[in-house]
């Protein structure tokens, strides 16, 4: 009896021993599962959507997995327009087409049909738990339906602050300056035309302020997500710059149509610039017209880089008539004038991202 009581007690023990040993090893198992799954690119999708994006926290998203979005918003302001503009639409996860060198897949995030989210990953080369190689998110795309980009035009020595936040430096590239200002200019001190793209910005706030050195603000114009924020010149000297900018500007336009003889419009232009040179040298290609007439006639971007320098940006649709032919011909450019003891003078004329 003593010999069966003793078998019995190793026997259960080893049972015992068996059934800790194999329910820590499903308990193992099952976490090897869940970390295998996770590091897969639809488990780590699936994560992205569940955790974050159906609760409407797309700032914990971009925070967790490096979506790019504004700096220039709060995280409620994020939230609450992400979650009206998803609404009650329901988030799904599929497979992209698209493709990107150092890329091994593309995933779509989507509200009912509609992309809101692409995202490219790769593996990663850094085992994570239990040594399994997962993916990581390398870059995203969100759609135009969730964010939207802006451009601010402003010189170089106004302070400029976006949702009460400051622009940072980095953020404020310089324009390239023409040849025919870095000619003239030299090494001196000027104020230049700087560009600011906000891009990825959710919420619908965004308000844009500027403040000139003495810190009285500075007005800020806005057109289809293009602002401009002007540089504080002097009424008097504003509306000179405009006047000399459209008589050139319209002049030249005649010109080229031979409504107007060079001379009769080289008052506006320095005759020793390479412009005047070229517009001199220009052969004309004229269209038969009997009248003509300039509409949508606008003038902006205003900027004064010294005492002496100026650049406006002029643009027009100039209509020539034949009976009842109509040939339109769009003028968009920006001027560049200079202040010489003879007046102001017309020294470039550049059409916009040309060279």
């Amino acid at each position: 009896m003593k010999i069966k009581s003793v078998f019995y007690k190793i026997y259960f023990s080893v049972i015992a021993v068996f059934l800790v040993l194999l329910i820590i090893g499903l308990f193992v198992l099952n976490s090897v599962l869940k970390v295998y799954e996770a590091a897969q690119p639809t488990g780590l999708m699936d994560i992205i959507v569940s955790d974050y994006l159906s609760k409407g926290d797309l700032q914990g998203a971009a925070e967790r997995y490096n979506i790019q979005l504004s700096n220039y918003e709060d995280k409620n302001g994020i939230n609450s327009a992400f979650k009206s503009i998803v609404g009650d639409k329901k988030l799904s996860v599929s497979s992209s087409g698209k493709k990107a060198e150092g890329y091994t897949e593309v995933y779509n995030v989507k509200a009912d049909d509609e992309s809101i989210l692409t995202v490219y990953l790769k593996k990663d080369e850094k085992g994570g738990k239990y040594g399994i190689k997962g993916y990581k998110i390398g870059m995203t795309e969100i759609s135009d339906s969730i964010c939207k980009d802006y451009v601010i035009y402003v010189p170089s020595d106004v302070k400029l602050l976006i949702n009460g936040i400051e622009v940072k430096k980095e953020d404020r590239i310089d324009n390239e300056l023409p040849k025919i200002l870095t000619d003239k200019i030299g090494s001196d001190s000027v104020s230049t035309l700087q560009t600011v793209k906000v891009e990825n910005v959710v919420s619908d706030k965004f308000e844009v302020k500027a403040y000139a050195s003495d810190g009285k603000e500075v007005a800020v114009s806005e057109a289809n997500g293009v602002y401009t924020v002007e540089q504080g010149i002097d009424a008097a000297e504003l509306e000179a710059l405009k006047t000399h900018a459209l008589n050139a500007s319209q002049g030249y336009a005649k010109f080229m149509q031979e409504d107007a003889s060079l001379g009769s419009i080289s008052h506006y232009f320095d005759t020793s610039t390479e412009f005047y040179n070229y517009v001199r040298k220009t052969e004309l290609w004229v269209w038969t017209h009997t009248g003509y007439g300039f509409e949508d006639v606008t003038f902006g971007e205003a900027h004064k880089y010294n005492d002496q320098l100026y650049s406006c940006k002029v643009t027009f649709t100039h209509v020539l008539n034949l009976g009842n032919r109509v040939y339109k011909d769009y003028f968009d450019k920006y001027i560049y004038i200079e202040k010489t003891e003879n007046g102001l003078k017309v020294i470039d004329m550049q059409t916009p991202n040309s060279k």
